[in-house]
This record gives C-alpha cells, structure tokens and sequence, in this order.
C-alpha cells in the first residue's frame, strides 16, 4: 500500500475538471436565455468558483507530475512545453472569465454578456485544446509511462 500512495500522480484524475466544468458553464449560459437570471446566477457562480479552485489544483498537479516524471526526449519535452504554455494561459483567462461571470450575474447587462460569452467561448476552446495536447503527450509521446506500459500500447 505504501508504494501506491509513493507513486500517485494527481494529475489524471484531476485534469478531467476543467473541461467538464467548463462544459457545463457553456450549458448554464446556453440555457440561461430560457430560464430565470436568479437560478442562472446561482449555478453561475457556483461553476466559476469550482473552476477557480480546480484549474490551479490541475495546473499545480501537472507540474508536480512534471517533476516526478523522467527523462524524455527532446520531442517529449516540446510537447510538454507546449501542453505547460496552454496550461498558463488557462490560468490566465480564468481571472477575466470568473470576473465578468461574477458581474453578469450581479449586473447584468448586453455588453457584459457579449464580454463573457466571447471570454467563456476563448476558454472553452483553450481547454479543449489542452485537454487533447495533454491525452497526446500519453497515447502519442508515451509521456508518464512505463517502457513496460510503452511496449503494451495499441
């Protein structure tokens, strides 16, 4: 049991959060076109402050998986570069997006939801895109696995 906890990567577990949530934010501000501003605003909220822990906890995650990983080829290390670069500028977008979602929801108004919808839209794409990167780095790059678990893939 203690080898388990010794050689446990939070990040595959964790790096399921941001798409999820911001599918689901997508979903909330789909709806709320059809539904009342109060509910709306409550599930708003609750989906940004969600992301505001879990983005950085998926971020901090990866990098602890960065530094326990190994060598890797010089490939490998752009890959993970370019998946780290995206990782940060999720960061970054999320302050705009739970700030104009957190005023919408207090204030709202047409140009404040054209703001955010745009904000939330960029984000939406941003993690995707990382997502994608991050599952490439495994199945594509071998990144994280084994050379036992390498010699097994399909």
């Amino acid at each position: 049991m203690d080898n388990f906890f010794a050689n446990l990567d939070p990040h595959p577990p964790l790096s399921g959060f941001p798409l999820t949530l911001i599918c689901l934010l997508l979903v909330t501000e789909a709806l709320s076109f059809k539904l009342n501003e109060a509910r709306i605003a409550s599930i708003r909220i609750f989906l940004l402050s969600a992301m505001a822990l879990m983005v950085p906890l998926t971020y901090l995650s990866g990098l602890y998986a960065l530094d326990q990983g190994g060598n890797w080829s010089l490939e490998q290390g752009d890959q993970i570069s370019h998946h780290q670069l995206m990782a940060k500028l999720i960061l970054i977008i999320l302050v705009p997006v739970t700030l104009f979602g957190f005023l919408k929801s207090y204030y709202p108004s047409k140009i404040l939801n054209i703001i955010y919808l745009l904000f939330i839209l960029t984000t939406a794409i941003l993690v995707a895109y990382t997502s994608f990167k991050g599952g490439q780095l495994i199945f594509k790059h071998g990144v994280g696995l084994s050379e036992n678990e390498k010699g097994n893939r399909l």
